[in-house]
């Protein structure tokens, strides 16, 4: 029996299509019999009737000209929808949700959502009023200072200069705020020369009415910095719909929100407010660093979308395996490529995301990748303790890792550095790194060996080694030249380049020190490409190695001449493969990468 359907009954095991044409809940009764007995199952309530109907809600009703709206479909029970925007584009849509549509003529517009199912159709219509606000003008002169970027929450513009005109309109780049909320903001100037000393200004017109003079409008203001500016741009929890955002960076004070013929530039921005709609989160997530050594640890850290509340962390290869912190450290004891699996969780649901062969452990040392722009500028040569080096442009990264040359320092010594860019007329800022522990990264205490600030041409100077360094495989040497600000280790994205080297440390013309006596391996680069270092310590002067692929064939076999050779693993093909050394006493093994 279906109470409310068509056909209300139906006799026999498989019933046919039943149809229900009103809104409502209904009871389904079920009867079964053997022809002596028989038993009945009533469900009450179980079926749920909607009706068809549309509703949709907009982010708001009165906006600027050139404004946008973004619509929310609330519709239930509908196949098939019809939007239709008079005045805004674009000026129709089929879809579920129509995303931005934007206002560009002044005026008084219809919006209607019609939804279908069936024979069936219903109509929402609401009225947008669209006004014709008129902002100042602001300008300035951007021809040595410019605004390069704004980053506020994660949403970032990337401009260049607008030269004499110094002025941008970028109302079509929305920044979408929740009311209420903290957001860093990231303000970062660029110059045709030496830096000088700005002023940021942030307007922000709340109440839509064209202008930036009403109490709480200026929203932020940073004096007096040369160099990029980490802030907090605060929203009042009262501010709603989309309205306009001036920046402004001027030389040497404070702009006001009209002003024009100063040095610096003025960004226009359209900024929405919009409370956050309650929805299931969106698993993302991110390491500091998906390269490491054994032993090493990786930090992770959760970026889901919309507010999860918990979190279920699988770490294949790792320690802890599994978490459920929202930014778990996880320790890697194992070479090998592991996955890593989050899922996050809220009122309204979860979402799963797994990063394959995301986690890298290798038993060598992973440095940081680092990028640079040397179209312009890049450096030239490098002579380092009597080793020239005439690189000249290297490739188009702006990043070469050299193995030759390399460079041999006795521990406690001072060295000679001569530094040469292509371009002598910029003003370079140049820093030197060597990482003497050997743990992969160039952040440790005296690991900063050579600092120059604003250098015109070839620098020299000298760097010291400590007396204490002593490596068992080569250290890595890192050399950045940037245009026009201070480089660090791990930067991308600049004007220069950045160069890495092997180091090792000698005395009395051993790559070990004298009391190192004990029968030690090194190889370096791993994995490799095209040659392989081999660097052993000992007493015994004939060293035999052999190589051998992963299957246990012999590869290659030769006796050492000196305790640091150098082989082309040109002809390998790409895999892993086993190293054997032995002194006639000892035998060592390591396993190395070609690529």
């Amino acid at each position: 029996t279906f109470t409310g359907g068509a056909p209300e009954s139906f006799t026999g095991q498989e019933p046919v299509a039943v149809t229900y044409d009103t809104p409502g809940d209904y009871t389904v009764e079920l009867t079964v019999s053997d022809g002596s007995n028989s038993d009945t199952e009533t469900k009450t309530a179980y079926i749920s009737v909607q009706a068809l109907n549309a509703d949709f809600t907009a982010s708001q009703t009165t906006i600027p000209v050139g404004g946008s709206i973004n619509y929310t479909n609330f519709s239930s029970c509908a196949d098939t929808y019809l939007w239709t925007f008079d005045g805004g584009f674009p000026a129709s849509s089929t879809s579920a949700d129509p995303g931005t549509i934007t206002y560009n003529t002044a005026g008084d517009y219809n919006v209607s959502l019609e939804v279908f199912k069936g024979g069936n159709s219903h109509l929402k219509t609401i009225i947008i009023h669209v006004i014709d606000i008129q902002y100042c003008n602001s300008s300035g002169g951007a021809g040595y200072e410019w605004i390069s970027g704004i980053d506020i929450a994660g949403q970032l513009n990337s401009s260049g200069s607008a030269g004499v005109i110094g002025y941008q309109d970028f109302t079509g780049f929305v920044f979408n705020l929740d009311p209420g909320s903290a957001n860093t903001i990231t303000l970062t100037p660029a110059f045709a020369g030496r830096s000088r000393f700005q002023y940021w200004s942030i307007w922000i017109d709340y109440n839509n009415n064209g202008d930036f003079d009403d109490a709480g409008e200026l929203a932020l203001q940073i004096p007096k910095k040369k160099s990029a500016v980490i802030s907090t741009l605060n929203i009042p929890s009262d501010a709603s719909g989309t309205t306009r955002m001036r920046i402004t960076m001027k030389y040497n004070a404070y702009a006001t929100s009209c002003e024009t013929g100063f040095s610096g530039e003025v960004e226009d921005y359209t900024i929405s407010f919009e409370p956050p709609i309650p929805q299931a989160p969106e698993a993302e997530f991110s390491a500091d660093n998906t390269l490491v050594t054994i032993g090493g640890t990786v930090n992770f850290t959760d970026e889901s979308l919309y507010d999860p509340t918990s979190w279920s962390w699988v770490f294949e290869g790792g320690t802890p395996a599994t978490s459920t912190a929202q930014n778990p450290s996880v320790t890697y004891a194992t070479e090998g490529i592991y996955d890593v699996r989050l899922t996050a969780t809220n009122a309204e649901g979860s979402d799963q995301l797994i990063k394959y062969d995301y986690i890298e452990v290798s038993s060598s040392v992973q440095y940081c990748v680092t990028t640079a722009n040397n179209t312009s500028d890049y450096i030239e040569s490098i002579i380092i303790d009597g080793v020239t080096h005439n690189s000249g442009q290297g490739s188009t990264s702006g990043y070469d890792y050299y193995t030759t040359p390399s460079f041999t320092f006795i521990p406690g010594s001072t060295v000679n550095v001569s530094l040469t860019p292509h371009v002598a007329t910029n003003r370079n800022f140049w820093r030197i790194w060597i990482d003497f522990n050997n743990d992969g990264d160039f952040t440790d205490a005296d690991e900063t060996v050579l600092v120059a600030n604003n250098k015109k041409g070839t620098y020299t100077k000298s760097i010291s080694i400590p007396t204490d360094v002593e490596a068992v495989s080569p250290d890595r040497m890192r050399i950045t030249m940037k245009t026009g600000g201070s480089p660090s280790s791990c930067e991308t994205g600049f004007n220069g380049e950045v160069e890495d080297y092997d180091v090792l440390y000698a005395a009395g013309g051993d790559v070990f020190k004298p009391s190192d006596d004990q029968f030690k391996l090194s190889i370096y680069p791993n994995p490799a490409d095209d040659i392989l270092n081999i660097i052993v310590s000992g007493n015994q002067e004939n060293v035999k190695v052999n190589i051998y692929n992963v299957i246990g064939n012999l590869i290659q076999s030769f006796n050492m001449g000196t305790r640091h050779e150098q082989i082309s693993i040109t002809d390998l093909h790409e895999g892993l493969y086993f190293i054997h050394v032995q002194d006639g006493d000892e035998i060592k093994l390591k396993k190395f990468i070609k690529r």
